[in-house]
Protein backbone atom coordinates (compact mmCIF):
# COMPACT_ATOMS: atom_id res chain seq x y z
CA UNK A 1 0.00 0.00 0.00
CA UNK A 2 1.41 3.43 -0.91
CA UNK A 3 0.71 6.47 1.35
CA UNK A 4 -0.39 9.31 -1.36
CA UNK A 5 1.00 11.49 1.95
CA UNK A 6 4.47 10.20 2.45
CA UNK A 7 4.90 10.34 -1.79
CA UNK A 8 3.97 14.24 -1.93
CA UNK A 9 6.72 14.94 0.19
CA UNK A 10 9.30 12.70 -0.97
CA UNK A 11 8.63 14.26 -4.79
CA UNK A 12 10.76 17.28 -4.86
CA UNK A 13 9.46 20.62 -4.93
CA UNK A 14 10.13 23.17 -7.17
CA UNK A 15 10.18 26.70 -5.30
CA UNK A 16 10.25 30.20 -7.42
CA UNK A 17 12.65 32.54 -5.64
CA UNK A 18 11.84 35.81 -3.98
CA UNK A 19 10.53 38.37 -5.84
CA UNK A 20 12.98 41.56 -6.40
CA UNK A 21 12.48 44.76 -4.22
CA UNK A 22 14.42 46.60 -6.75
CA UNK A 23 12.72 48.22 -9.65
CA UNK A 24 13.60 46.44 -13.01
CA UNK A 25 16.42 47.67 -15.07
CA UNK A 26 15.99 49.68 -18.22
CA UNK A 27 18.80 51.35 -19.67
CA UNK A 28 18.10 54.37 -22.45
CA UNK A 29 20.65 53.47 -25.65
CA UNK A 30 20.96 56.88 -26.25
CA UNK A 31 22.39 57.48 -22.17
CA UNK A 32 24.88 54.07 -23.07
CA UNK A 33 26.75 55.53 -26.15
CA UNK A 34 28.10 58.93 -25.65
CA UNK A 35 30.43 59.00 -28.49
CA UNK A 36 28.64 62.22 -29.71
CA UNK A 37 27.66 64.83 -27.42
CA UNK A 38 28.95 68.28 -26.08
CA UNK A 39 28.46 69.17 -22.58
CA UNK A 40 29.21 73.28 -21.76
CA UNK A 41 29.54 74.49 -18.01
CA UNK A 42 29.67 78.19 -17.71
CA UNK A 43 31.62 79.56 -14.56
CA UNK A 44 32.12 83.10 -13.53
CA UNK A 45 34.31 84.83 -16.61
CA UNK A 46 35.00 81.07 -17.71
CA UNK A 47 33.86 78.45 -19.98
CA UNK A 48 34.21 74.70 -20.04
CA UNK A 49 33.21 72.23 -22.84
CA UNK A 50 33.10 68.50 -23.20
CA UNK A 51 33.40 66.67 -26.54
CA UNK A 52 32.52 63.12 -27.27
CA UNK A 53 34.91 60.51 -28.81
CA UNK A 54 33.42 61.52 -32.83
CA UNK A 55 32.77 64.93 -32.35
CA UNK A 56 35.54 66.49 -34.18
CA UNK A 57 38.48 65.03 -36.43
CA UNK A 58 40.95 65.82 -33.87
CA UNK A 59 39.50 64.40 -30.78
CA UNK A 60 39.09 66.92 -28.80
CA UNK A 61 37.81 66.81 -25.57
CA UNK A 62 38.44 69.48 -23.42
CA UNK A 63 38.26 73.41 -23.80
CA UNK A 64 38.45 75.22 -21.50
CA UNK A 65 37.66 78.87 -22.48
CA UNK A 66 38.73 81.94 -19.84
CA UNK A 67 37.26 85.69 -20.71
CA UNK A 68 38.30 89.14 -19.47
CA UNK A 69 35.00 90.59 -18.33
CA UNK A 70 31.32 89.17 -17.08
CA UNK A 71 29.38 89.35 -20.28
CA UNK A 72 32.42 87.02 -21.87
CA UNK A 73 32.75 88.41 -24.79
CA UNK A 74 36.54 88.97 -24.80
CA UNK A 75 38.51 85.88 -24.47
CA UNK A 76 41.50 85.85 -22.18
CA UNK A 77 43.15 82.57 -22.37
CA UNK A 78 42.14 78.93 -24.47
CA UNK A 79 43.41 75.38 -23.34
CA UNK A 80 42.07 72.28 -25.20
CA UNK A 81 43.70 69.12 -24.83
CA UNK A 82 43.29 66.18 -27.24
CA UNK A 83 43.30 62.69 -26.98
CA UNK A 84 46.54 60.74 -27.80
CA UNK A 85 44.98 58.77 -30.61
CA UNK A 86 44.19 61.74 -33.08
CA UNK A 87 46.04 62.09 -36.33
CA UNK A 88 48.16 65.38 -35.50
CA UNK A 89 49.75 63.85 -32.73
CA UNK A 90 48.61 67.16 -31.00
CA UNK A 91 48.16 66.83 -27.02
CA UNK A 92 47.59 70.80 -25.44
CA UNK A 93 46.93 73.95 -27.25
CA UNK A 94 46.85 77.43 -25.49
CA UNK A 95 45.41 80.36 -27.28
CA UNK A 96 46.04 84.07 -26.70
CA UNK A 97 43.87 85.96 -28.71
CA UNK A 98 44.49 89.31 -27.34
CA UNK A 99 48.53 88.81 -27.61
CA UNK A 100 47.27 86.32 -30.97
CA UNK A 101 49.84 83.83 -29.28
CA UNK A 102 49.68 80.15 -29.67
CA UNK A 103 51.31 77.33 -27.68
CA UNK A 104 50.86 73.54 -29.05
CA UNK A 105 52.36 70.81 -27.25
CA UNK A 106 52.77 67.15 -29.18
CA UNK A 107 53.26 63.59 -27.88
CA UNK A 108 55.70 61.36 -29.75
CA UNK A 109 55.28 60.02 -33.22
CA UNK A 110 54.55 63.22 -35.23
CA UNK A 111 55.23 62.84 -38.61
CA UNK A 112 57.46 65.64 -38.12
CA UNK A 113 58.60 65.09 -34.61
CA UNK A 114 57.79 68.11 -33.46
CA UNK A 115 57.47 68.46 -29.47
CA UNK A 116 56.17 72.17 -28.74
CA UNK A 117 54.76 75.09 -31.12
CA UNK A 118 54.76 78.74 -29.88
CA UNK A 119 54.06 81.55 -32.17
CA UNK A 120 53.10 85.50 -31.83
CA UNK A 121 51.25 85.86 -35.22
CA UNK A 122 53.50 88.26 -36.94
CA UNK A 123 56.19 88.26 -34.66
CA UNK A 124 58.22 85.20 -33.83
CA UNK A 125 57.73 81.52 -34.11
CA UNK A 126 60.31 78.77 -32.08
CA UNK A 127 59.60 75.37 -32.77
CA UNK A 128 61.17 72.62 -30.50
CA UNK A 129 61.68 68.63 -31.24
CA UNK A 130 62.14 65.63 -29.90
CA UNK A 131 65.94 64.72 -29.90
CA UNK A 132 67.27 61.89 -31.65
CA UNK A 133 63.65 61.40 -33.92
CA UNK A 134 64.90 63.83 -37.03
CA UNK A 135 67.62 62.39 -39.56
CA UNK A 136 68.93 66.02 -39.82
CA UNK A 137 69.58 66.26 -36.06
CA UNK A 138 67.67 69.57 -35.55
CA UNK A 139 66.02 69.86 -32.01
CA UNK A 140 64.63 74.21 -32.54
CA UNK A 141 63.74 76.18 -34.88
CA UNK A 142 63.39 79.71 -34.19
CA UNK A 143 62.30 82.56 -36.51
CA UNK A 144 61.81 86.00 -35.85
CA UNK A 145 60.03 87.40 -38.97
CA UNK A 146 61.75 89.88 -40.75
CA UNK A 147 64.94 89.65 -38.76
CA UNK A 148 66.64 86.46 -38.69
CA UNK A 149 65.96 82.14 -38.60
CA UNK A 150 68.11 80.05 -36.18
CA UNK A 151 68.30 76.70 -35.95
CA UNK A 152 70.26 74.43 -33.66
CA UNK A 153 71.26 70.69 -33.90
CA UNK A 154 72.45 67.68 -31.73
CA UNK A 155 74.24 64.63 -33.14
CA UNK A 156 75.10 65.50 -36.14
CA UNK A 157 77.16 63.31 -38.80
CA UNK A 158 78.97 66.58 -39.92
CA UNK A 159 78.99 68.37 -36.36
CA UNK A 160 76.60 71.04 -37.47
CA UNK A 161 75.34 72.35 -33.90
CA UNK A 162 73.82 75.79 -34.95
CA UNK A 163 72.95 77.67 -38.12
CA UNK A 164 71.66 80.83 -38.71
CA UNK A 165 70.63 83.55 -40.98
CA UNK A 166 70.03 86.76 -40.94
CA UNK A 167 67.40 89.01 -42.72
CA UNK A 168 68.36 92.55 -43.65
CA UNK A 169 66.79 94.91 -46.61
CA UNK A 170 69.77 95.50 -49.39
CA UNK A 171 69.28 98.09 -51.72
CA UNK A 172 69.43 98.06 -55.60
CA UNK A 173 73.33 98.57 -56.04
CA UNK A 174 74.43 96.46 -53.46
CA UNK A 175 72.77 93.23 -54.97
CA UNK A 176 74.75 90.69 -56.63
CA UNK A 177 73.57 88.07 -58.76
CA UNK A 178 74.55 84.50 -58.40
CA UNK A 179 73.82 81.19 -60.86
CA UNK A 180 73.26 78.27 -58.95
CA UNK A 181 74.65 75.18 -60.52
CA UNK A 182 72.46 73.28 -61.99
CA UNK A 183 69.58 75.75 -62.80
CA UNK A 184 69.97 77.78 -66.09
CA UNK A 185 67.85 80.17 -65.43
CA UNK A 186 68.16 80.89 -61.74
CA UNK A 187 69.91 83.56 -59.73
CA UNK A 188 70.28 83.65 -56.10
CA UNK A 189 70.65 87.59 -54.69
CA UNK A 190 72.93 87.96 -51.81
Amino acid sequence: VINVEESKQNKPSITRPPQSWVAPLSLDPKAIYQGSFRQCALYNKAKLELFGDHENKYHLFQRKTFFEDDAMSNVQTCYEYFKENNPLKLKERVRYPKQMRLHEKYIPGHKSAIKEWNEESGKHRKVSFYPGTRLDGLISRCEIFGESITETFRDRYDSLTSRCLHVRESSENQTKAMRLPGLAKAKLSV
